[in-house]
Protein backbone atom coordinates (compact mmCIF):
# COMPACT_ATOMS: atom_id res chain seq x y z
CA UNK A 1 0.00 0.00 0.00
CA UNK A 2 1.19 3.41 -0.73
CA UNK A 3 1.22 6.70 1.08
CA UNK A 4 -1.69 7.94 -1.22
CA UNK A 5 -3.75 4.74 -0.09
CA UNK A 6 -2.45 5.10 3.42
CA UNK A 7 -3.51 8.88 3.41
CA UNK A 8 -6.87 8.06 1.83
CA UNK A 9 -7.49 5.12 4.53
CA UNK A 10 -6.56 7.78 7.33
CA UNK A 11 -9.07 10.25 5.77
CA UNK A 12 -11.66 7.97 5.48
CA UNK A 13 -11.59 7.08 9.11
CA UNK A 14 -12.37 11.03 9.96
CA UNK A 15 -15.07 10.83 7.15
CA UNK A 16 -13.23 13.00 4.69
CA UNK A 17 -12.48 12.10 1.08
CA UNK A 18 -8.66 12.96 0.12
CA UNK A 19 -9.94 15.52 -1.71
CA UNK A 20 -11.98 17.10 1.32
CA UNK A 21 -9.06 16.56 2.99
CA UNK A 22 -6.67 18.73 0.07
CA UNK A 23 -9.13 21.35 0.53
CA UNK A 24 -9.24 21.85 4.15
CA UNK A 25 -5.58 21.25 4.56
CA UNK A 26 -5.38 24.31 1.55
CA UNK A 27 -3.52 21.65 -0.32
CA UNK A 28 -3.68 22.20 -4.37
CA UNK A 29 -5.88 19.83 -5.68
CA UNK A 30 -4.83 16.09 -6.78
CA UNK A 31 -1.58 17.08 -5.22
CA UNK A 32 -1.89 13.65 -2.10
CA UNK A 33 -2.51 11.43 -5.12
CA UNK A 34 1.00 12.16 -6.60
CA UNK A 35 2.62 11.12 -3.60
CA UNK A 36 3.14 7.33 -4.65
CA UNK A 37 5.29 8.95 -7.77
CA UNK A 38 7.00 11.91 -5.89
CA UNK A 39 7.72 11.77 -2.09
CA UNK A 40 6.88 14.62 -0.23
CA UNK A 41 8.33 16.65 2.40
CA UNK A 42 8.62 15.40 5.97
CA UNK A 43 6.73 18.61 6.69
CA UNK A 44 3.55 17.46 4.50
CA UNK A 45 3.79 14.54 5.95
CA UNK A 46 3.75 15.34 9.50
CA UNK A 47 0.74 18.53 8.41
CA UNK A 48 -1.05 15.22 7.70
CA UNK A 49 -0.50 12.99 9.59
CA UNK A 50 -1.49 16.07 12.73
CA UNK A 51 -4.34 17.18 10.67
CA UNK A 52 -5.58 13.68 10.90
CA UNK A 53 -4.90 13.18 14.55
CA UNK A 54 -2.53 10.20 13.91
CA UNK A 55 1.43 9.51 14.08
CA UNK A 56 3.92 9.61 11.32
CA UNK A 57 4.69 5.78 11.37
CA UNK A 58 1.41 5.04 10.91
CA UNK A 59 1.67 6.90 7.02
CA UNK A 60 4.57 5.47 6.35
CA UNK A 61 5.48 2.40 4.65
CA UNK A 62 6.90 0.10 7.00
CA UNK A 63 8.54 -1.86 4.38
CA UNK A 64 10.59 1.12 3.16
CA UNK A 65 13.35 2.98 4.61
CA UNK A 66 11.84 5.36 6.94
CA UNK A 67 11.66 9.42 6.22
CA UNK A 68 15.03 11.02 7.04
CA UNK A 69 13.74 15.20 8.30
CA UNK A 70 17.30 15.53 7.81
CA UNK A 71 17.98 14.64 4.59
CA UNK A 72 18.68 17.36 2.29
CA UNK A 73 15.69 19.32 1.05
CA UNK A 74 13.31 17.82 3.75
CA UNK A 75 13.50 20.74 6.15
CA UNK A 76 13.62 24.76 6.27
CA UNK A 77 16.10 25.81 8.16
CA UNK A 78 13.16 27.47 10.42
CA UNK A 79 11.44 23.97 10.31
CA UNK A 80 14.93 22.26 11.26
CA UNK A 81 14.50 24.37 14.32
CA UNK A 82 11.04 23.76 15.14
CA UNK A 83 11.26 19.88 14.96
CA UNK A 84 14.03 19.87 16.89
CA UNK A 85 12.33 22.10 19.74
CA UNK A 86 9.36 19.96 19.55
CA UNK A 87 11.47 16.62 20.13
CA UNK A 88 13.17 18.63 22.98
CA UNK A 89 9.92 19.91 24.43
CA UNK A 90 8.48 16.39 24.50
CA UNK A 91 11.61 15.58 26.27
CA UNK A 92 11.15 18.41 28.56
CA UNK A 93 7.38 17.24 29.26
CA UNK A 94 8.08 13.73 29.65
CA UNK A 95 10.88 14.89 32.30
CA UNK A 96 8.75 17.31 33.85
CA UNK A 97 5.65 14.52 34.25
CA UNK A 98 8.17 12.18 36.00
CA UNK A 99 9.42 14.49 38.17
CA UNK A 100 5.87 15.59 39.51
CA UNK A 101 4.87 12.05 39.67
CA UNK A 102 7.86 11.21 41.65
CA UNK A 103 7.37 14.47 43.94
CA UNK A 104 3.73 13.18 44.25
CA UNK A 105 4.90 9.53 45.05
CA UNK A 106 7.00 11.27 48.09
CA UNK A 107 4.07 13.03 49.54
CA UNK A 108 2.25 9.88 49.67
CA UNK A 109 4.71 7.79 51.12
CA UNK A 110 5.05 10.92 53.65
CA UNK A 111 1.23 10.51 54.60
CA UNK A 112 2.03 6.94 55.17
CA UNK A 113 5.12 7.67 57.56
CA UNK A 114 4.31 7.63 61.61
CA UNK A 115 7.22 10.18 63.06
CA UNK A 116 6.38 10.82 66.49
CA UNK A 117 6.37 13.85 67.79
CA UNK A 118 7.44 15.02 71.01
CA UNK A 119 5.47 17.90 72.73
CA UNK A 120 7.59 21.40 73.18
CA UNK A 121 7.59 21.90 76.90
CA UNK A 122 6.67 25.96 78.42
CA UNK A 123 10.84 25.43 79.57
CA UNK A 124 11.57 24.47 75.94
CA UNK A 125 9.38 27.32 74.14
CA UNK A 126 11.20 29.50 76.92
CA UNK A 127 14.62 28.92 75.90
CA UNK A 128 13.92 29.30 72.58
CA UNK A 129 12.47 32.49 72.99
CA UNK A 130 15.52 33.89 75.07
CA UNK A 131 17.80 32.77 72.35
CA UNK A 132 16.06 34.31 69.56
CA UNK A 133 16.39 37.58 71.75
CA UNK A 134 20.08 37.36 71.15
CA UNK A 135 22.22 38.87 69.07
CA UNK A 136 25.00 36.80 67.02
CA UNK A 137 27.50 36.63 69.12
CA UNK A 138 24.86 35.93 72.36
CA UNK A 139 23.36 32.63 69.96
CA UNK A 140 27.33 31.74 70.29
CA UNK A 141 28.07 32.29 73.53
CA UNK A 142 24.97 30.60 74.62
CA UNK A 143 25.27 27.34 72.01
CA UNK A 144 28.97 27.08 73.45
CA UNK A 145 27.30 27.09 77.16
CA UNK A 146 24.75 24.82 76.71
CA UNK A 147 27.75 22.06 74.82
CA UNK A 148 29.87 22.49 77.92
CA UNK A 149 26.47 21.93 80.42
CA UNK A 150 25.23 19.25 77.98
CA UNK A 151 28.88 17.26 78.28
CA UNK A 152 28.52 17.10 82.22
CA UNK A 153 27.33 13.83 83.38
CA UNK A 154 25.79 15.35 86.16
CA UNK A 155 23.25 17.10 83.85
CA UNK A 156 22.72 14.50 81.29
CA UNK A 157 19.12 12.68 81.41
CA UNK A 158 20.39 9.56 80.09
CA UNK A 159 24.13 8.46 79.69
CA UNK A 160 23.84 7.27 76.28
CA UNK A 161 22.71 10.42 74.93
CA UNK A 162 25.00 13.30 74.62
CA UNK A 163 24.77 16.77 72.79
CA UNK A 164 27.90 16.95 70.32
Amino acid sequence: MGLYERIKEAAARKGLSVNRLEKEMGLPRSSISKYNRHKPSIDKITDIANFLGISVDELQDTKSEPINPFRSGQFSSGKTINAVDAILGSIDLQNGLADFIDEQNRREMAKNISIPVTPVTNEEKQLLDFYRSLNEDGKTLALAQLRTIANMPEYIKNTELSAE
